[in-house]
């Protein structure tokens, strides 16, 4: 039996070539499955145990795998040129140590007990507003969130930070 018309699908019956276009239709079929054997590609798996395995993909798929691997590879390579080993420390020096201290944590502890009462010292709403502004939200996400105007939100905002400036300039 022959195969399908590829060749001009006018001339079939029942599916199948008519005697003139047969020869034509033949060579059609051995061309494309040339062409569909060229476009193949063998991609080497290397497992765990040392076994490889060789698989036969399409050339599309061959691609990404061969590009995905390539990119692994390179983002490995700038890894390894750009961490730091903890064991690094003994060879060199306190570049790569904790650098807190007694003061270090002092200052901290300070620091946040002021941020602390500088926070309660504004309303409810120019704090919550803040805080989401500390956690990076924009005026407008903060506005629609809140159901208002970017506008009042950018002045309650304002107000909130002008008063926690004020309350670090004083000192209290």
């Amino acid at each position: 039996m022959y195969p399908p018309c590829l060749v001009m699908p006018i001339f079939r019956r029942n599916g199948r070539c008519t005697s003139k276009h047969r020869l034509l239709c033949v060579l059609a079929a051995l061309i494309r499955t040339q062409a569909e054997r060229t476009q193949r590609m063998k991609i080497q798996w290397k497992f765990a145990d040392g076994t490889t395995s060789e698989v036969e993909v399409n050339e599309e798929i061959g691609n990404y795998i061969t590009a995905s691997r390539r990119e692994e590879s390179n983002l490995a390579r700038k890894e390894r040129y750009h961490c730091y080993s903890l064991d690094a420390i003994d060879f060199e020096g306190l570049e790569y140590a904790a650098k807190t201290t007694p003061e270090i944590e002092l200052t901290r502890k300070e620091d946040a007990t002021q941020i602390k009462s500088a926070l309660d010292k504004l309303s409810e709403t120019q704090k919550r507003r803040l805080l989401m502004l500390a956690d990076g939200l924009s005026i407008n996400e903060i506005a629609r969130i809140e159901n208002i105007a970017p506008n009042a939100a950018w002045k309650s905002i304002e107000g909130a930070k002008k008063k926690f400036k004020k309350h670090f300039e004083l000192g209290v």
